[in-house]
């Protein structure tokens, strides 16, 4: 991974008590968020009671005000969550199928164009991307989050700095192996396999993000789900949640309505994040903490 840009849309982050815990991606303005955590009903509850929130804009770590060559971000966003919704099916009928969940923010974020950008849900692809869902396979696309930077399942080397890494978005056969372990192949888009580039531990929830065929409009395409031990070892690739495919269950959750009747709705989307200590659970092969944020 390389560091982010300073603008680089729909990323934020959860702390808990003043604790960086997961990266999050947001999307489009305002009040919901989806965040996937491991044992969500237990984890994400318990965590919130004790003053989770979300943080957005956030860019460097040791820096405030985060700034480039040119001009400064404003000061990051730390918002409350009023509530959380993991998916009914969550680990049914696998480990990690399903592995999403819905945070609504108890205030609105401010957007901002240099700290705080959206990504957009796919609702319509072909319409709104120029290309089709199948037509993912094949494109590149950036995975971002504050994960470990080590390879070495035994090290977790946290950055000051939001990274990023472009990823291939393909179906290999590390990824189409684990994939019958789900009840619809669509649940997933396999992403990686190519010279060692991979998501870690750390970015678990964070966004897989296309543009479209202008390059001018970012969307959430995948979450960060799971992966390899040994981060971008050989042979291998990371599982990402498919955002178009919860796309009914993501607008039902919020809004209560179906995908034909959305119009100018606002979503946080991210993906669950595994487990609450790479200690604890040293021999799973799930990413560790990242969350996404997304609207439309």
């Amino acid at each position: 991974m390389s560091s982010a840009k300073l603008s680089s849309p729909g990323r934020a982050m959860m702390n808990q008590e003043n604790e960086r815990k997961t990266s999050v991606d947001m999307m489009n303005s305002s009040r919901a968020a989806v965040i996937i955590y491991g044992n969500l009903d237990y984890q994400l509850r318990f965590t919130l009671k004790r003053s989770q929130f979300v943080r957005l804009g956030e860019h460097t770590l040791s820096s405030n005000p985060d700034c480039n060559s040119l001009r400064c971000a404003p000061q990051p966003q730390d918002l409350d969550a009023e509530s959380v919704i993991s998916h009914e099916a969550y680990r049914n009928p696998c480990r990690y199928c399903n592995d999403i969940a819905l945070i609504k923010l108890a205030q609105p974020a401010q957007l901002h164009t240099i700290s705080v950008m959206p990504a957009c849900l796919p609702l319509n692809p072909e319409q709104d991307m120029g290309f089709s869902v199948e037509e993912f396979e094949g494109k590149v696309a950036v995975a971002a989050g504050w994960g470990s930077t080590s390879r070495d399942p035994l090290t977790f080397d946290l950055p000051d700095t939001l990274q990023e890494v472009n990823l291939p978005i393909q179906k290999l056969p590390y990824c189409s192996n684990l994939l019958v372990k789900y009840a619809e192949p669509t649940m997933i888009v396999c992403a990686g396999g190519s010279g060692h580039r991979d998501t870690c531990k750390g970015d678990s929830g964070g966004p897989l993000t296309l543009t479209n065929v202008f390059g001018t409009v970012t969307f959430a395409v995948g979450i960060t789900s799971v992966g390899p031990l040994a981060c971008g070892s050989n042979n291998t690739q990371g599982l990402y949640t498919s955002v178009h495919h919860y796309i009914p269950w993501i607008l039902q959750t919020m809004h209560g309505r179906k995908k034909d009747q959305v119009s100018g709705s606002s979503v946080f989307t991210a993906s669950n994040v595994k487990r609450n200590s790479f200690i604890n659970h040293i021999a799973t092969n799930a990413r560790l903490g990242t969350i996404s944020a997304v609207g439309t």
